[in-house]
């Protein structure tokens, strides 16, 4: 466990899809001599470029980017693996006198990462000491298998072992689910019991993160989802849906909740255009894109109220509503790289944090999600 004394400051870009958040870690990266590390639950994974917007060849080739590409698509992946993968390329990107800029809009994966870390083994092991009843016997739990199961085998396994977190958790949130049962079965301990302990006394993250959020006017965001979806389309989405979609349906990927095929957006909404190939189904098939794109910025804004701003993370948003190359470099890019010039000094930023609720705060510890 890191000492408070140890944490280093690190630049953070965060908000919704299609706002301008990989613009605006590009124009960091280039500013401040910075590396980016993706936090992005599908740019991790390879064959999926247009589908989760990974960055370009010109991107890769102007500033060296970290989580991108490197997880077989038919793979899984999950947020302890993004820990500790970040946690490698960050403590790299520093020991070569670099700046460590985490840009991405899976926004669970940079709570975990530098907001309220996951529980550790070693408080596992303090709960079981303190609390015996808290350990139990998942052993005969097969964490690889039940990756691969459907979300009620997978939270009937839950219940079997940690009945308080699959009481609280539904079978749908499958990230949830697996995050608990990977706790119970690599600790000995039930994921319920770690959770009060962390609430009790939270570990203190590796990293002091300054978290810039560019925003836009819902309006605005929704016309740049739907361009967005467009211009993917143009680019040769249905191409890239169709292959992972046969790759599904030949059995050679895991369908299980954290499969990176089963998580992206699009391959669900663009089925029923991947079977009958006529335009009326896509064309349905494009207003489901957008509207799914859209729902999910949506639960972006949420997360960022209910767990950084209500919990007292101090956020500071930037107005990218005016993404002409004047309002943007007024509003969004200047004011950012001042900042985080100024957080990486030990200075005050300069920015004002966004309010929160007058409504209690939310607990980030009650559930994890991977």
């Amino acid at each position: 466990m890191a000492a408070v004394e140890e944490r280093r400051r690190i630049v953070a870009v965060i908000g919704t899809t299609a706002v301008g958040k990989s613009k605006l870690g590009m124009a960091l990266a280039l500013a401040l001599d910075g590396e980016i590390v993706s936090c992005d639950s599908i740019q991790v994974y390879a064959g999926l470029p247009l589908a989760s917007n990974q960055p370009t060849a010109a991107e890769l080739a102007a500033v060296r980017h970290h989580l991108v590409g490197h997880v077989a698509m038919d793979g899984t992946y999950s947020v302890h693996q993004f820990v500790a993968e970040a946690h490698a390329a960050i403590d790299d990107i520093f020991a070569r006198g670099k700046v460590p800029i985490v840009v991405g809009g899976t926004h669970y994966y940079l709570n975990a990462l530098a907001v309220a870390p996951l529980p550790s083994a070693q408080l596992a092991a303090a709960v079981a000491a303190a609390d015996p009843s808290a350990a139990v016997d998942a052993s005969h739990l097969d964490l690889a298998a039940l990756a691969q199961a459907d979300d009620a085998t997978a939270h009937a396994a839950l219940a079997s072992v940690d009945p308080v977190t699959a009481a609280r958790t539904h079978p749908s949130a499958r990230r949830s689910v697996n995050t608990a049962l990977r706790t119970v079965v690599q600790t000995g301990v039930r994921h319920s019991n770690v959770v009060k302990a962390q609430r009790a006394a939270p570990e203190p993250a590796r990293y002091e993160p300054l978290l810039l959020w560019p925003r836009a006017e819902l309006d605005v965001l929704d016309a740049r989802i739907d361009a967005r979806v467009d211009a993917m389309v143009d680019r040769g989405l249905l191409a890239e849906l169709d292959a992972a979609a046969e790759l599904l349906a030949s059995g050679g990927a895991s369908q299980g909740g954290d499969a990176g095929l089963v998580q992206a957006i699009g391959l669900k909404e663009f089925a029923p255009y991947l079977e009958s190939r006529t335009s009326a189904a896509l064309e349905a098939c494009l207003v489901q894109h957008k509207l799914a794109t859209r729902q999910y910025a949506r639960s972006q804004i949420k997360y960022i109220r209910n767990v950084f701003v209500r919990r007292g993370v101090k956020v500071y948003p930037l107005d990218a509503t005016d993404d002409s190359a004047s309002g943007w470099e007024a509003a969004v890019k200047a004011p950012a790289e001042a900042a985080a010039r100024a957080w990486l000094a030990g200075s005050e930023v300069g920015l004002s944090a966004e309010k929160a609720p007058a409504e209690e705060a939310h607990d980030p510890w009650a559930v994890f999600t991977s």
